[in-house]
C-alpha cells in the first residue's frame, strides 16, 4: 500500500475513508463541473489567459491537492486510533490537536517545502504557485496568509519525515494525473494570483465531495487498492449525479432576448433596443422611467448571456427584503423560459424552500458528530445552506439584497468567495442603484472591479443617474470613456475597452406622464387634520391614496388617524415589522395596491419601503420632501397602469409635505429646516435644490423630468440663489461621503475577520449605526418562545440562526430605544411581551410597546 493511503481524509464513527481519495472525490466534482458548464470554463480561461485544456489540468491539480495539510501527525491523532496503525512510533497524547487547522497548516507546509516539491522551479513561479495554493486551502472560510512554521511537538523525526513524503508524494501524483497529460510543468503557472473564482469552486466541489450520500466511503486493504486515476474514474458518476440533484448545473435551453421570453408581448420604450447589445462580457447601464419595463429589458439581455454560455445563472440584487419578495414571482414565471427546470429559484430571505438534497444535507450535520467537528466541509457547507441569504447564491435565479452581493467583496468575512464564485459565474442585475449611499458605493464598485476580473457581466438598472455616478461606476469597470450623454432613456455598455450608447430613434412608444405637483406646507412639516379630511373624503369617493412618510413613527401616527376617521380600509406597511409578518403584509398591500386590486377606496401608509420594485398603483400620492430622484421613484407608483380613475382624478397627482422656508433664516444651521427627515437624507442642499424646484413648477413632465431635474438638483457647481450656508455644508457632507467610500474600501481590503452571521450583512455593508435587532417573545417557566409558540434556538445554534432572523424587527439605535429595551444577549435583544387583547404588550416607565401583525411594533403612552 502506497504511503498516502494510510491517512484518513473522511471519518465518521469507526469507519473511515482514505485521504488520497477524498481528493479525487473533490476533484471528480470539479471535473464533471467543468465538463458541464462552458461558463466556468470561460472564467478560468479568460483570467489566466490560457486554452481551455491547460486552464482545466491547473484548476484540477490544485482542486485535488487542497487537503494536504491532512497529512500531518495533528490531523490524524483526531481519529487515535487510526494514527496509531499508521505511524509506527510512539505519539504523545497532547499534540494540540483541537486547534490544528489544517488549511492554514496545509499552506505553511506548501510554503516550507517548495524548494522540495519544485525542485529547480524559480523562486517567482514558486511565489505564484504557494498564492494559487493559498486559494485552494482557505476551503473552510479564510484565505491564509501567515507562512510561519508550525512543527509538531514532541514527535519522532520519523513521523514529521513521513508525513513530508506523503505530502511530496501527493503532489507528485497530481502532477502526474492532470498536469503532464496537458504539457504542463511547475515552471508554467500561468499568472502570480489564482483566478478569482478558484477558492470558491473549490469550496462548493469540497462540501459536495464530502457529502455521503453520493460520495460512501470505501475503506481499502493492500490487495484492492486502486490507483487514483482509475478511482477519480469511477466517482465521476457519483460526482454528476451530485451536482444535478444540488442543481448546480444548468440547463439552459432557450436563445435569449425579449420574444424568447415575452412571445406574446410587443417590446416597449427601452426594451426595443435589447437585441442591440453585443452579446459579450459588459457592464450595462439601463436609465428608464418607472414602469417601462427595465426588469423585462435586463433579463431578456441576461438569456441571451446564459444562451451564449457566458453565464451559468442570475443574481438579481434589489434595495431591501421586500422588494426582493416581489421581484420572485416575477422571475419564477420566466424561469421556465430560460432553463430546463425552475426548481432552483431561490430567494435569499427564506420564502422559497431549498431542494430536498439541501435538507437532509443540513439535517444529516445537525446532529452528527464528527472529529473534525465544526471544520468538516459537509458541516461547513450545511451551515452555509442552513441559511437561504447564503444558498440563494448556488441558484439558477438567485432573488437577494444588494446587501448580500456586497458582502462578496468583503474579504475578510468568512467564505465571501463562495459567494464571488456564486456571483461570478452569474450575471449580476443590481435594481435601483440610485438607492445606494457613497459607502455602499465604495463595496460595490470593488463587486463590478471582481466581476470584470472573474469574467462576468453586471447589469445595473435605475430610472436616471447623474453623469458622475455613472463615470464612475464605468471607472470601476475599467474604462475612462467620457459619459456625458443628455438622450433619455438610454442604455449604456461598457465592453472592455469602450463604450457604446444605445438610444430610441423615436419616441412613438413613450408614453408622456404629467404629474400635478401640489404643495402642503407647514412650519413642523406636518399634515393637518383638515388635511386627513381630504384624504379620507377622497378613498370615500373611490380613490386609491397612497401616502409615503419619512419616519416610522409618522406613518403609524397618521395610519392610527386615518383608521378612526375613514369608513374604508386603512392599510399600513413599514419596516417595523418581524420579517415573517412583514412577508404577509407585503402580500397583502399587492393585492389590494396592484393593477389587478378591486376598484375600490382604500388609503395605504407607508415608509420607504413602498418606493421600490413594488407594482403598485395610486390615484393619488401624498409624499413627504425627500431628494428628487426618490420622490420620481415614489410618483412611479402614481398611475402606474392604464385603468378607470375616479372622477376626480384621471390625472396624476402628487401632494408634497414640505416645511415652510420662505422666512426661515438659512445662515445660521440649515439642518434644523427639515428635521429629522434630515437625519434620514443627510444632503441637506439637495433636500433644498428639491424644494425649489417644487415651489417653481406646477406641474413635472416626463420622461424629460429624470434627466433635467436630477442633473440641476445634483449639480456640483453652486447655484445663483443658494445660500453660502448651504453650499458649505454641502462641502462638509461631500468630505464625509468620500471619506465613508474610502471607509468601504479599505474593508473590503482589511485584514480583520468577521464571521459570516445573519447580521453582518446590515453590520457591514452599511455606515453608522446599525438598527438594534428585536426579537418579540413570550416567557414561560423561564422559557423563550416565539409570538406564534415555537421555542426560541440558541443564538449559537448555527442551524437555527435564520429562524432567528425571521422573528426579528429592526428599530433605531438611539437612546429612547436603548434605554426600554432589554439588556441584550449575543447582540439580540429579547422583548418579553404579553398577550392582551390588542396585542402583545410591553410595559416601560411612562410607555408601552404594543406589537400586533397587522401595524407592526408601535409606541404608546400610558
Amino acid at each position: 500500500m502506497k504511503e498516502i493511503f494510510k491517512y484518513w481524509g473522511k471519518a465518521e464513527e469507526s469507519i473511515w475513508h482514505p485521504l488520497p481519495y477524498h481528493c479525487m472525490d473533490v476533484a471528480a466534482v470539479a471535473d464533471k463541473w467543468w465538463e458541464n458548464s462552458p461558463s466556468i470554463r470561460h472564467r478560468f480561461s479568460h483570467e489566466t489567459g490560457l486554452f481551455e485544456e491547460q486552464a482545466h489540468a491547473w484548476v484540477m491539480f490544485f482542486v485535488a491537492l487542497h487537503d494536504l495539510g491532512k497529512f500531518d501527525v495533528r490531523f490524524q491523532m483526531k481519529v487515535l486510533d487510526l494514527a496509531e496503525t499508521n505511524y509506527n512510533a510512539n505519539l504523545p497524547k497532547n499534540l494540540g490537536t483541537k486547534n490544528y487547522f489544517h488549511g492554514d497548516e496545509g499552506y505553511k507546509w506548501f510554503v516550507l517545502e517548495s524548494d522540495i516539491y519544485f525542485e529547480n522551479v524559480a523562486y517567482r513561479q514558486q511565489d505564484w504557485l504557494q498564492n494559487w495554493f493559498a486559494a485552494v486551502a482557505g476551503h473552510h472560510g479564510s484565505i491564509p496568509t501567515n507562512a510561519e512554521p508550525n512543527f509538531p511537538p514532541f514527535v519522532d523525526e520519523s513521523v514529521t519525515v513521513q508525513d513530508c513524503l506523503a505530502r511530496q508524494m501527493l503532489i507528485q501524483e497530481l502532477n502526474r494525473i492532470f498536469l503532464e497529460p496537458a504539457g504542463i510543468s511547475f515552471d508554467n503557472i500561468p499568472t502570480e494570483n489564482p483566478p478569482v473564482l478558484l477558492a470558491g469552486f473549490c469550496s462548493v466541489c469540497d462540501w459536495l465531495g464530502s457529502n455521503r450520500e453520493h460520495f460512501e466511503f470505501q475503506q481499502i486493504e493492500s490487495s484492492n487498492e486502486a490507483s487514483l486515476e482509475d478511482y477519480f474514474s469511477s466517482r465521476k458518476e457519483n460526482a454528476l449525479k451530485a451536482l444535478n440533484d444540488f442543481g448546480l448545473l444548468a440547463h439552459v435551453h432557450t436563445i435569449g432576448g425579449m420574444q424568447a421570453l415575452y412571445p406574446d408581448y410587443t417590446p416597449q420604450n427601452i426594451q426595443t433596443l435589447i437585441d442591440r447589445l453585443s452579446v459579450e462580457q459588459s457592464l450595462i447601464i439601463v436609465e428608464a422611467s418607472t414602469g417601462s419595463g427595465k426588469t423585462e429589458a435586463a433579463l431578456a439581455y441576461a438569456s441571451r448571456l446564459l444562451a451564449d454560455s457566458l453565464a451559468d445563472s442570475i443574481v438579481f440584487a434589489l434595495p431591501t427584503q421586500a422588494t426582493a419578495n416581489a421581484m420572485l414571482d416575477r422571475l419564477e414565471n420566466v424561469a421556465y423560459k430560460i432553463f430546463e427546470s425552475n426548481d432552483n429559484v431561490i430567494l435569499a430571505h427564506g420564502k422559497r424552500d431549498s431542494n430536498e438534497h439541501f435538507k437532509r444535507m443540513i439535517e444529516r450535520h445537525r446532529q452528527s458528530i464528527n472529529p473534525q467537528g465544526d471544520l468538516e466541509a459537509g458541516a461547513q457547507c450545511s451551515e452555509w445552506l442552513s441559511s437561504s441569504r447564503k444558498r440563494a447564491f448556488l441558484g439558477q435565479i438567485a432573488v437577494t439584497t444588494v446587501d448580500q452581493v456586497m458582502l462578496s467583496a468583503i474579504r475578510p468575512l468568512k467564505h465571501y468567495f463562495v459567494r464571488s464564485f456564486g456571483i461570478g459565474k452569474s450575471v449580476l442585475i443590481i435594481d435601483e442603484i440610485h438607492a445606494y449611499d457613497a459607502y455602499m458605493y465604495g463595496i460595490l464598485e470593488a463587486v463590478i472591479k471582481q466581476q470584470k476580473q472573474a469574467g462576468g457581466s453586471v447589469i445595473l438598472l435605475s430610472a436616471t443617474l447623474p453623469a458622475y455616478q455613472k463615470q464612475s461606476l464605468c471607472s470601476a469597470w475599467g474604462t475612462d470613456a467620457v459619459i456625458d450623454e443628455k438622450e433619455y432613456p438610454l442604455i449604456l455598455q461598457a465592453t472592455d475597452s469602450d463604450v457604446h450608447i444605445f438610444k430610441l430613434e423615436t419616441r412613438n412608444n413613450i408614453q408622456d406622464k404629467i404629474v400635478e405637483i401640489e404643495l402642503w406646507k407647514t412650519d413642523d412639516c406636518s399634515i393637518s387634520n383638515e388635511q386627513l379630511e381630504q384624504i379620507v373624503k377622497a378613498a370615500e369617493e373611490g380613490a386609491k391614496v397612497g401616502i409615503v412618510c419619512n419616519l416610522v413613527d409618522d406613518a403609524q401616527r397618521y395610519a392610527h388617524l386615518l383608521g378612526e376617521m375613514a369608513s374604508i380600509p386603512v392599510d399600513i406597511f413599514h419596516s417595523r415589522y418581524r420579517y415573517c409578518d412583514r412577508m404577509n403584509k407585503e402580500k397583502t398591500v399587492l393585492d389590494n395596491y396592484d393593477k389587478k386590486s378591486p376598484d375600490q377606496g382604500r388609503i395605504l401608509v407607508g415608509t420607504q419601503v413602498i418606493e421600490q420594485s413594488l407594482d403598485i398603483d395610486f390615484d393619488w400620492m401624498i409624499s413627504f420632501i425627500c431628494p428628487i430622484d426618490l420622490l420620481f421613484q415614489r410618483m412611479g407608483r402614481l398611475h402606474r397602469h392604464l385603468k378607470q380613475r375616479p372622477d376626480s382624478y384621471n390625472k396624476p397627482r402628487c401632494t408634497v409635505v414640505m416645511p415652510n422656508i420662505a422666512d426661515v433664516d438659512l445662515t445660521d444651521n440649515p439642518k434644523k429646516i427639515y428635521g429629522l427627515h434630515n437625519f434620514v437624507y443627510k444632503n441637506t442642499r439637495v433636500l433644498w435644490r428639491t424644494q425649489c424646484l417644487l415651489e417653481q413648477n406646477n406641474t413635472i413632465q416626463f420622461p424629460e423630468a429624470y434627466r433635467d431635474w436630477i442633473e440641476r438638483v445634483y449639480d456640483k457647481s453652486r447655484w445663483e440663489n443658494e445660500p453660502e450656508s448651504l453650499t458649505k455644508l454641502h462641502e462638509e457632507y461631500e468630505t464625509e461621503e468620500w471619506a465613508s467610500k474610502w471607509i468601504s474600501k479599505g474593508l473590503t481590503q482589511a485584514d480583520t475577520f468577521f464571521m459570516d452571521s445573519e447580521g453582518n450583512a446590515n453590520s457591514l455593508t452599511r455606515e453608522g449605526k446599525m438598527n438594534l435587532s428585536v426579537i418579540p417573545v413570550t416567557e414561560e417557566a423561564g422559557v423563550r418562545y416565539f409570538l406564534d409558540g415555537l421555542p426560541v434556538p440558541k443564538p449559537d445554534d448555527k442551524f437555527d440562526r435564520e429562524l432567528l432572523s425571521q422573528n426579528s424587527l429592526g428599530v433605531p439605535d438611539s437612546n429612547f430605544w436603548r434605554s426600554i429595551l432589554p439588556e441584550n444577549r449575543d447582540g439580540l435583544y429579547y422583548l418579553a411581551m404579553t398577550k392582551t387583547d390588542e396585542g402583545w404588550r410591553f410595559d416601560y416607565d411612562g410607555g408601552y410597546l404594543l406589537y400586533t401583525q397587522d401595524r407592526g411594533l408601535q409606541k404608546g403612552k400610558i
